[in-house]
């Protein structure tokens, strides 16, 4: 599953996460350990923190993850900062710090939608789809009608087996955008891990509904009055490929695989 592809937006704009995040360092520092920074601190961070991006622009990453750690160790509570080193980390492969760095981001400036974001991606290569759900459950909370989060909440949910949740998250994306393919299909992917092979069909014949000339919902419908042990149901959905499409290769090779299921020799040889 490409969760990315709905959450990032992200890749896109990481460009501008850097300059924004570069401002904030400066303009937002907060308090380090407790204590407003100095002067002399201030300044130092702010040369730490722009020679840092620079080494990162000109790809000596180990050179800027030194500079932005001195940085940090200068105003630890700096977001911009820990979000920096976290993508230095990610560059070099260190997917454990990355996700370390991150959480900081998120701790020090957690109405920050790009470092969760962010976060969702560290934690989606490791395959922590868990820890991105309530991510995502805070970033539709905020934007209710944003179909990125909606669809990627779908997707975690579904990547941890909660189906049931998964569904409901795309009804309410359904409501926003309106039926398409990519939602059905989802839909009836997870309805039928439930077992519920007659909301499975619903979803398909919605499609045949919205799309009356495309042959290949047919083939759905045989799929899961197959799985559904109704063969002579699913024999007619392909017989309508057929009829409509006759050269299909795919629907050739379905029925092949069909009538061996079925242990029809005859239809075999033929």
């Amino acid at each position: 599953m490409t969760l990315i592809r709905t959450l990032l937006l992200f890749s896109l704009v990481l460009g501008v996460i850097s300059c924004s995040s570069q401002k904030k360092a400066i303009t937002n520092q907060g308090p380090s350990s407790g204590a407003e920074l100095s002067e002399k601190e201030r300044l130092e961070f702010a040369y730490l923190f722009h020679d840092a991006e620079k080494d990162k622009l000109l790809g000596n990453f180990s050179i800027a993850q030194d500079k932005f750690q001195q940085a940090i160790r200068i105003n630890p509570r700096s977001s911009a900062t820990h979000f920096e080193l976290s993508q230095i980390y990610l560059q070099i492969g260190n997917i454990e710090s990355a996700e370390l760095s991150a959480k900081q981001a998120v701790r020090f400036d957690d109405k920050n939608k790009w470092y969760k974001l962010a976060l969702a991606d560290i934690y989606e290569q490791q395959g922590k789809f868990k820890e991105i759900v309530p991510l995502l459950e805070q970033l539709n909370k905020k934007e209710p009608n944003n179909p990125d989060y909606i669809f990627g909440l779908g997707a975690a949910q579904a990547q941890i087996g909660d189906y049931a949740e998964a569904v409901k998250t795309y009804d309410e994306l359904e409501i926003i955008t309106g039926l398409s393919e990519e939602l059905a299909l989802q839909k009836k992917n997870l309805y039928l891990k439930m077992g519920k092979k007659d909301k499975a069909l619903e979803e398909i014949r919605k499609l045949m509904a919205l799309y009356p000339e495309e042959a290949g919902y047919h083939g759905f419908l045989a799929e899961i009055y197959e799985a559904s042990n109704q063969p002579d149901m699913a024999l007619q959905e392909y017989n309508e490929i057929l009829r409509r499409d006759p050269d299909n290769p795919n629907v050739h090779f379905s029925l092949a695989e069909f009538y061996r299921q079925q242990g029809d020799k005859n239809h075999l040889m033929n």
